[in-house]
């Protein structure tokens, strides 16, 4: 029996019962989906994914809404929305980050500077780091210092590995409140 089969794009996930660990019904622990907002609907696809199989995925806000724009509205609303975005990471109950990157401007993994400034943040408050794709040439030796996970586009792997990190932290959890 299939625990469910989900397609993204070129993705599927096709995994039964015993192979994918569900997390607690009552989890309060997340992952935080992190990207250039271009590839917005792909993460949006991922955060459905995830939440298909138990996991409360955050991604973030959709890009402004430019239908009445200023410039000082679209930089005062794209600042506040980074802001509440990097605390989303720094959440207690944030166990981790999932960045989406596939290719952009012909860069294979492509990290921009906003996405690397919330795997910064992500790094020095302790949280895991998945890479949903592989590292771009110019972060890899700071993503693998900061034992960051690529899974080269395996959607199958990443969704199992994060809801393994969620439950990890539910029974670290449970175990505390005993």
């Amino acid at each position: 029996m299939y625990y469910g089969q989900y397609c993204l794009g070129s993705f599927s996930l096709n995994a039964t019962m015993e192979e994918l660990p569900i997390p607690p019904a009552n989890s309060k622990c997340r992952v935080v989906l992190c990207g250039s907002l271009s590839f917005y609907g792909h993460i949006i696809q991922v955060r459905n994914l995830l939440r298909n199989n138990g996991i409360i995925a955050i991604p973030p806000h959709p890009p402004f809404d430019n239908s009445n724009p200023t410039e000082v509205n679209m930089a005062e609303s794209r600042r506040a929305e980074a802001f509440a975005h990097l605390r989303r990471i720094k959440y207690p109950l944030t166990r981790a980050i999932l960045v989406i990157n596939p290719e952009k401007h012909g860069i294979k993994g492509y990290i921009g500077p906003s996405t690397f400034a919330e795997i910064c943040v992500a790094f020095s408050h302790s949280k895991k780091i998945f890479v949903l794709y592989d590292f771009p040439s110019v972060f890899e030796q700071e993503l693998s210092e900061w034992n960051a996970t690529p899974f080269l586009g395996d959607l199958d792997t990443c969704v199992k590995e994060v809801v393994n990190i969620i439950r990890k932290y539910d029974n670290k959890q449970m175990q505390l409140e005993f």
